[in-house]
């Protein structure tokens, strides 16, 4: 009855703070949508890289190159195993660094250069240290990828950005094995041109990285605090809340003078009580 009387929702005395608003970039912004499409375009071609055409590595290395099964599987084991050891470490280097864009292209270049060796020899000790920094390379790209899509589109863009990058990827893999599917069948019994393939869609994604540049020269294409997922929300004010806390408590003293049924409920000490809070 008495909070009908003085027409007081108790919602209003306690009412939490509006949240500040995230900034967003907007979705018409033409160099924004220019980043993306080249990121999407960087993932598209990036497919035959990662993995290095590996089916099609083992294949020559046992039909053409006259290697053994054995140590054609010996040289495909080598390049699984990296992402186990390195996985974690790079992953912690790529929350610390704040270049990010630049360790992205030197692990393109890598995972670009690398697999191109089988065309000048095949000595298993070299293929098998080949494969053990094409796998460093390649693990490099997949711990790279999701932070570096947070840090370009941001939080509200991400869902988004994200679902592209991956159809990007998959599109990619399926034109490459055709082209490739393609070249050993024009140039066979010489199949070697199949692995200029890779360094072809290197090249082109090596490319679309380095146009990738922030609209402004004082800024970074990456944010380093949404790319390590530590910035959800723009920092506040702390200011903010002890306003609020001190405008609170001193509406619900304002409301406890006014009710003669709790005299005793007033606060003290308003700013410290706020301080604390």
């Amino acid at each position: 009855k008495f909070m009908n009387k003085r027409s007081i929702e108790p919602k209003n005395i306690m009412s939490p703070p509006s949240p500040p608003e995230i900034p967003t970039k907007p979705e018409t912004d033409p160099h924004f949508q220019k980043i993306l499409r080249l990121w999407y375009a960087y993932n598209f071609f990036l497919a035959p890289i990662k993995d290095g055409l590996a089916p099609l590595l083992s294949v020559y290395l046992v039909a053409f190159a006259g290697v053994s099964a054995g140590d054609a599987g010996l040289i495909w084991f080598a390049k699984d195993i990296s992402p186990m050891v390195f996985q974690i470490p790079i992953g912690v280097f790529v929350d610390r660094t704040t270049h990010k864009k630049a360790f992205l292209v030197f692990f393109t270049l890598v995972t670009t250069l690398l697999p191109m060796i089988i065309i000048f020899t095949q000595r298993v000790p070299l293929l098998i240290a080949k494969s053990i920094l094409e796998g460093i390379g390649a693990t490099g790209l997949m711990v790279f990828k999701g932070p570096f899509t947070l840090g370009i589109a941001g939080h509200e863009n991400f869902e988004e950005a994200a679902k592209y990058t991956e159809m990007s990827e998959h599109s990619g893999s399926l034109v490459v094995c055709l082209i490739a599917g393609i070249v050993g069948y024009v140039t066979y019994p010489n199949v070697l041109p199949i692995f200029y393939v890779i360094g072809v869609f290197g090249s082109v994604s090596t490319l679309c990285l380095l146009l990738m540049v922030p609209k402004e020269k004082d800024h970074d294409l990456v944010d380093d605090d949404v790319a390590r997922n530590s910035s959800h929300h723009r920092p506040i004010d702390s200011s903010i809340h002890f306003d609020h806390v001190l405008s609170t408590i001193r509406r619900y003293n304002k409301f406890a003078e006014d009710s003669e049924e709790f005299p005793a409920s007033r606060i003290t000490n308003e700013e410290t009580l706020a301080q604390d809070c």
